[in-house]
C-alpha cells in the first residue's frame, strides 16, 4: 500500500507541480483540504517559498481569487503576509469593492478572512460582505452551485477539520480539475484504506486498555466513551506516523472526563478537597481517607501519568513528569473551584468563570501531554516553553469552553450545576436577554480565533506539528458540541465512520459481549475472568481480517453470542437440601441480585418501570441503602433535565412562533436544575443531628423542581404539531423521573440517614 501511494504521489507531482503558480496553489489547497498534506510536505514548502519570494507582486495583482488563495495558504504556513494585499479591492473611502466578483472569488475571499487577526478591519468587512453577497446569490443558482457555497459558509477550511469536509472537496473541487482528478481520487482512496487499518489497530489497543482499567464498572455514572476519546487524538495528531502517541494520548483524555464526572456527581466538598490535595502532593498515601472509588481513580491517574512520563524519558531523554503533574493539579483545582461555587450557591463574575473554565476544560492537560509525546520538550529549555508561553494552549481552551457554554452540549449527563458563561454574563449585566448573551459569546469565540491566528501565524518556538494540533483542537470543537434537533452529533458520527467504520462496529460488538458476560456470570469471579479472557483472545485472532464479508460474518457471530449469553445462560446454586436451583438470568429474574434491589427501591415510585430502567445500573452499589438510592434518583434526574434544558435553549434561540413559551421554559428549567443540584448537595452531606431539617429542605426543593417542570409543560397546552408533541414528551419524561426521585427522597426521610 505504501508503494502504491508513492507511485500515485510521483505521478501527481511530476505532472502538476512547478509549471503554473496558479495551479500549484490550487493543488496545495486541495491536498490540505483532503487531509493528505502530510504526504506532500516538501512539495508544499517549495510551492509556498516560490510564492513568498514574489510576494511584492501580490499587492499589485487584481485577481481576487488568486490573491485570497495565496494570502490564506501563506499565512497558514507561517509566512507573514499583510492585509494590505487586498488594497487593490478597496475604494477611496476604504470600503471593499467586490460586488462584481465571481462566486469562486467571493468564496476564496471568505476563506481568507477566517485567518484575520485583531485590528484587520478590511478582513472583518471581507467576511461580512462576502457572506452577504454569497447568500443573496444562492437564491438564483442551481442546486450544485448553491451547495458549494453553503458548504463553504458552513465549513470554512481554516476553522473546519479536513476529514469532515473531504466529501465536499472530492465532489466540488477534485472532480473536473484537469490533469489530476484521477490521481487524487486514487490517492484519497489509498490513504483512507491505510488510515482505517491504522485506526482500527489503535482503537483496539485503547479499548483493551480502557476495559482493563475497570473505572467504568466501578463508577456507573461516568462517561464511557473510549471511541470518542480516541477520536480526539486522531484530530490532534493526523500524521499516520504518530500511532503510539495517539494511543498514549487517549489515556489522559479519558481521565479528564472521568475526574470531571467525579467532581460533578460523586464527591462531597470535603472529599473533593482531599482528592485535589492528593493530586497536588502527588502522594498515594494522601488518599487513605478517601472513598474506595476515589482511591482507585487517583491510583490510575498516578500510574498512567508516571508510565507516560517514563516512556517519554526513554524515547527523548527528559522525564516530563513534573510538568504533567502540574497540569493535573491545575485541572483538579479548577474543578474544585467550580464545585465550591455550586455548593455555596455563588455565581462568579463572567470573567472569573471563564478564566477558571479555560483550565477546567482540560485542554491544557491534553496539549501538555501531546507536547511531550511528540518530542517537543526533549530539553529543559524546550520544556519550559509550555509554562512560559501558554497562550497557544489557552486560546483553544477558551473556544471549547465558550462553545460548550452556548448551551448546545447534550452528551454530558453530568455538567450544568457549575453554571455557564451565559448565565454568569446575564446575572452580571442585569436585563440582558438570552439572545444578547449568546451573541456576545459568539463574538468572543470569533475574537479568540483572531488571537489564536496571531499566535499560530507569528514567529513562535513551537513545532508545526504542535501548532497544527492546537488548531485542530479548536477546529474539532463543533464536532463535539454542534447538535442536531434530534440530539445527534451528525458531524462527529460522520467523522467516526470515516476513520474506522468497521472498527466502530467491532468495538460495539466487543463491548456488547463483555456486558452480557458481566450480567450472566455476576458473582462468579472465575467465569467472569476466564470468559472475558476468551472473548479478548477471539477478537485478537480476528484483528487482521480485512475482507468485508468475513468481517460482517464475525460481527454477526459476536452479536449472536452477546444475545445468547445475556438471555440463555443459567447458573446453578446449591440450596439447603443438597440440590441445585437453576435460575434464568434475565432482567426480571427473582434472585438475590441487583434486579431485586432496584425493584425493591422503585416499589415506592409512581412510574415504576421508568424507575427500574433508569436506576438499574446502581443496583450493585446501592443495594438496600435508601440514602444511595435517593442520591442516584436525583443524579439521574439532573442528567435528563440538563439534556432537555440544553435543547430548550437551542430552540428558543432559533425564534419561531413558540419563542415566548420556550424562553419561559428555559427560565423555569434553570430554576428546576438549581433546586435539583441543591438537593443533591445536601444528600451528600447528611448527618444525624440535622437530618430532619435537611430532608425538609430537600423535599421542598424537589417539589419545587417538579412544579417548575409542570409549569413548562403547561405553557405548551393547546399547541399542536409533531415538534411540540416531541418536546412535550421529553419534558413530561423529566417530570416523571423527578417524581420518582421525590418518592425515593420521601422514603429516605421516613427511614432515616444511613451510611452510603
Amino acid at each position: 500500500m505504501a508503494q502504491d501511494m508513492a507511485n500515485i504521489k510521483r505521478e501527481l507531482m511530476v505532472k502538476n507541480i512547478g509549471r503554473d503558480p496558479y495551479k500549484d496553489l490550487i493543488m496545495v489547497d486541495v491536498v490540505q483540504r483532503l487531509g493528505i498534506d502530510y504526504e506532500f510536505k516538501e512539495e508544499i514548502e517549495q510551492v509556498l517559498e516560490r510564492q513568498y519570494t514574489a510576494i511584492d507582486e501580490l499587492v499589485n495583482n487584481k485577481d481576487l481569487y488568486f490573491v485570497s488563495l495565496c494570502f490564506r495558504l501563506l499565512r497558514q504556513h507561517q509566512y507573514y503576509v499583510s492585509a494590505d494585499a487586498f488594497n487593490n479591492f478597496v475604494n477611496k473611502t476604504r470600503n471593499l469593492e467586490i460586488r462584481g466578483e465571481s462566486n469562486d472569488a467571493l468564496m476564496s475571499l471568505y476563506e481568507a478572512s477566517q485567518l484575520r487577526v485583531e485590528g484587520e478591519e478590511v478582513l472583518d468587512e471581507a467576511e461580512y460582505l462576502s457572506r452577504l453577497l454569497l447568500q443573496e446569490r444562492m437564491k438564483f443558482l442551481n442546486h450544485d452551485q448553491s451547495i458549494a457555497i453553503k458548504n463553504t459558509l458552513a465549513h470554512p477550511h481554516h476553522k473546519s477539520f479536513a476529514r469532515i469536509t473531504e466529501k465536499h472537496i472530492i465532489s466540488n473541487v477534485v472532480n473536473g480539475n484537469e490533469g489530476y482528478e484521477k490521481a487524487l481520487q486514487e490517492l484519497v482512496t489509498t490513504d483512507l484504506a491505510l488510515m482505517r487499518t491504522i485506526h482500527d489497530r489503535e482503537l483496539s489497543a485503547v479499548s483493551r486498555w480502557w476495559n482493563d482499567l475497570g473505572l467504568a464498572q466501578e463508577l456507573k455514572l461516568v462517561r464511557d466513551q473510549p471511541l470518542k476519546w480516541y477520536m480526539c487524538t486522531t484530530a490532534l495528531l493526523t500524521d499516520p506516523g504518530f500511532s503510539e502517541e495517539r494511543i498514549e494520548l487517549a489515556k489522559p483524555i479519558s481521565l479528564i472526563y472521568i475526574i470531571d464526572d467525579i467532581f460533578d456527581l460523586y464527591g462531597t466538598i470535603d472529599e473533593l478537597t482531599l482528592f485535589t490535595e492528593a493530586v497536588n502532593r502527588w502522594d498515594i498515601a494522601a488518599t487513605e481517607q478517601l472513598p474506595d472509588y476515589m482511591q482507585k481513580c487517583f491510583l490510575s491517574l498516578h500510574n498512567i501519568t508516571n508510565e507516560i512520563g517514563y516512556k517519554i524519558y526513554k524515547k527523548f531523554g527528559l522525564n516530563p513528569i513534573d510538568y504533567l503533574k502540574i497540569s493535573w493539579s491545575k485541572l483538579c483545582n479548577a474543578f474544585l473551584e467550580e464545585s465550591k461555587w455550586f455548593a455555596s450557591g455563588h455565581l462568579p463574575l463572567a470573567e472569573e468563570y471563564l478564566n477558571n473554565g479555560i483550565v477546567s476544560s482540560g485542554v491544557h492537560v491534553a496539549l501538555v501531554h501531546m507536547f511531550f509525546l511528540i518530542g517537543d520538550g526533549s530539553t529543559k529549555e524546550q520544556a519550559e516553553l509550555i509554562t512560559s508561553n501558554a497562550s497557544m494552549l489557552s486560546y483553544p481552551a477558551a473556544i471549547l469552553r465558550l462553545w460548550d457554554d452556548l448551551g448546545s452540549a447534550k452528551d454530558e449527563n453530568q455538567k450544568g450545576h457549575d453554571g455557564s458563561y451565559v448565565t454568569c454574563y446575564m446575572k452580571e449585566h442585569g436585563e440582558v436577554s438570552v439572545e444578547a448573551a449568546r451573541k456576545h459569546v459568539q463574538d468572543m469565540i470569533s475574537d479568540t480565533w483572531k488571537r489564536l491566528n496571531k499566535e499560530c501565524f507569528s514567529p513562535n518556538p513551537y513545532s508545526k506539528t504542535f501548532i497544527k494540533g492546537c488548531l485542530n483542537l479548536a477546529r474539532m470543537v463543533p464536532l463535539l458540541y454542534n447538535y442536531a434537533d434530534n440530539q445527534s452529533l451528525p458531524q462527529l458520527e460522520e467523522y467516526m465512520k470515516s476513520i474506522s467504520e468497521m472498527g466502530v462496529e467491532a468495538l460495539s460488538a466487543y463491548r456488547a459481549v463483555l456486558r452480557a458476560i458481566r450480567k450472566s456470570f455476576r458473582g462468579d469471579d472465575l467465569m467472569l475472568r476466564e470468559s472475558a479472557k476468551e472473548v479478548r483472545k477471539k477478537f485478537e485472532e480476528s484483528r487482521f481480517v480485512n475482507s468485508p464479508p468475513e468481517i460482517q460474518r464475525l460481527l454477526d457471530e459476536a452479536r449472536e453470542a452477546a444475545d445468547f449469553i445475556a438471555n440463555m445462560i443459567v447458573q446453578a446454586k446449591p440450596n439447603d437440601r443438597g440440590t441445585y436451583v437453576l435460575t434464568l438470568l434475565t432482567y426480571s429474574a427473582s434472585s438475590e441480585n441487583g434486579d431485586d434491589y432496584v425493584q425493591d427501591a422503585c416499589s415506592v415510585t409512581r412510574y415504576r418501570n421508568l424507575c427500574i430502567r433508569s436506576l438499574s445500573p446502581f443496583s450493585t452499589t446501592a443495594k438496600r441503602n435508601p440514602t444511595t438510592w435517593a442520591r442516584a434518583g436525583v443524579s439521574v434526574t439532573i442528567s435528563e433535565a440538563k439534556r432537555v434544558a440544553s435543547h430548550l435553549v437551542k430552540l428558543s434561540s432559533s425564534g419561531g412562533r413558540y419563542k415566548g413559551a420556550l424562553q419561559d421554559c428555559v427560565e423555569v428549567f434553570q430554576d428546576s436544575l438549581d433546586n435539583l443540584h441543591k438537593s443533591l448537595y445536601v444528600l451528600r452531606e447528611l448527618n444525624g443531628q440535622t437530618f430532619t431539617s435537611q430532608m425538609s429542605d430537600v423535599t421542598t426543593w424537589m417539589s419545587a423542581a417538579l412544579t417548575d417542570e409542570d409549569t413548562c409543560l403547561d405553557g405548551f397546552s393547546g399547541h399542536k404539531g409533531r415538534q411540540i408533541k416531541s418536546l412535550q414528551n421529553r419534558i413530561r419524561n423529566v417530570s416523571y423521573i423527578t417524581s420518582n426521585a421525590l418518592a425515593l427522597v420521601n422514603k429516605l426521610a421516613t427511614t432515616g440517614v444511613s451510611d452510603p
